[in-house]
């Protein structure tokens, strides 16, 4: 049935408490990245990253669940225009997964987290009223795949940049010598 004022003004709370959360890790990280340890700490950058991303994403599926309108057991040819709706949020929150994903570069093996995240979020998407069908299921978990793709490429191309450049840089040191 309909929600109560006091559901709606609950999941009001949800939805704004959620997103509060994920301005407040922005602002975490915005602080760390003006200190050293950013340089220093590479490995911890990257799991820091890794589990603030994790974060993000169950906080945006729990502020997006808090928008849709609940009407978790009936079938979607069951539904009326209204849960139109539910499914537009679906299909926002996918792809602001995919921006969450994607946003900072991490290393192939770190990301392999996300596909595990998305596969526990669509674990929980049963006990939810956001409304994902099988096939979105599907892409979501492929969107999952193509960010730990992304990093393994993204990954790859960066060692070799570092390796051509070593060359050069080598090559330089190597031609000075040889004029002096």
């Amino acid at each position: 049935g309909n929600d109560t004022l006091e559901q709606r003004d609950g999941r009001f709370t949800v939805f704004l408490t959620s997103r509060a959360l994920c301005m407040v890790l922005i602002l975490v990280w915005s602080y760390a990245s003006r200190t050293s340890w950013m340089k220093h700490s590479p490995r911890s950058v990257q799991i820091g990253l890794t589990v603030t991303n994790t974060i993000v994403y169950g906080l945006l599926f729990l502020s997006y669940d808090a928008v849709v309108i609940p009407q978790i057991k009936r079938h979607f040819t069951d539904l009326p225009r209204v849960d139109i709706f539910n499914q537009q949020m679906s299909l926002v929150f996918v792809l602001g997964f995919f921006i969450v994903a994607n946003t900072h570069p991490l290393l192939f093996y770190v990301s392999l987290v996300t596909i595990f995240a998305a596969a526990l979020l669509i674990h929980f998407r049963d006990a939810t009223s956001l409304y994902i069908s099988n096939i979105g299921r599907v892409v979501f978990m492929c969107t999952a795949v193509l960010t730990t793709l992304l990093a393994h490429q993204s990954e790859q191309t960066s060692r070799a940049r570092f390796k051509s450049r070593k060359k050069v840089a080598e090559s330089q040191v190597r031609i000075e010598k040889t004029l002096n």
